[in-house]
């Protein structure tokens, strides 16, 4: 069945793929309404979007927090006025520790961060095969702008064995805004309607894809360059 994605999508789409790696397990206090993260899962980003972590919700007044190796990643707080948050976001592959404070409460989460691993084969756009060796260091490929500025393209990815296809995707500009789009998919990892314009490099496809064995999400982006 083919799906149009808007730009409303592919926001409901990035909500859905976090949810997924939000784990079953986790800590509460329901008196503050806390919910704090027993572990997480993630990907080192090369060039491509990084992906935050959901580590805790809270609407306790006062929240403390620590990770104990920074190397491995980074915490990131936002008080959004009626509920205070906290995400992780990987910097380098290893484990760590995450110890959030809540009033008298102490929470421990396990984090879990793999080195970025490849998972597309090939990848068909239009007529053009390209070899997914081009990705085997980086999670951004560079396309040229000036050989598809203008045209319509379908876009087709063929994964490697132990990995997942996300039907979902969005497209950004580089400064991080959302691009309103009329790009199709099907059930099969094929896309439509890419449109290839707004100047070179401006725009940036992001695609999602989980290991079917640790269940974590990695992100592939394409650029026009």
């Amino acid at each position: 069945m083919k799906r149009t994605l808007k730009k409303f999508v592919a926001l409901v789409a990035v909500f859905v793929m976090l949810i997924t790696a939000i784990p079953v397990s986790a800590a509460s206090d329901a008196a503050t309404h806390t919910w704090v993260a027993d572990s997480i899962k993630g990907y080192v980003s090369i060039k491509s979007q990084k992906i935050s972590l959901d580590v805790a919700t809270t609407q306790a007044k006062k929240i403390s927090y620590k990770v104990a190796n920074p190397k491995i990643g980074k915490l990131v707080y936002e008080d959004i006025g009626f509920m205070k948050s906290l995400s992780f976001v990987p910097k380098s592959a290893g484990k760590t520790v995450i110890t959030t404070k809540v009033g008298n409460k102490t929470f421990k989460t396990n984090v879990t961060v793999y080195k970025y691993t490849n998972p597309i084969s090939s990848i068909k756009i239009g007529n053009t095969a390209v070899s997914g060796s081009k990705l085997a260091k980086t999670d951004r490929l560079y396309l040229s702008y000036d050989k598809y500025v203008g045209k319509k393209l379908n876009l087709i990815f063929n994964v490697k064995k132990g990995w997942n296809y996300i039907w979902s995707m969005d497209l950004k500009d580089k400064k991080g805004n959302y691009i309103s789009n009329n790009i199709e998919a099907d059930d099969n990892g094929l896309f439509k309607n890419l449109e290839v314009k707004g100047g070179k490099g401006n725009y940036i496809y992001n695609f999602w894809f989980t290991n079917s064995k640790n269940h974590v999400t990695e992100t592939i982006s394409i650029v026009f360059k």
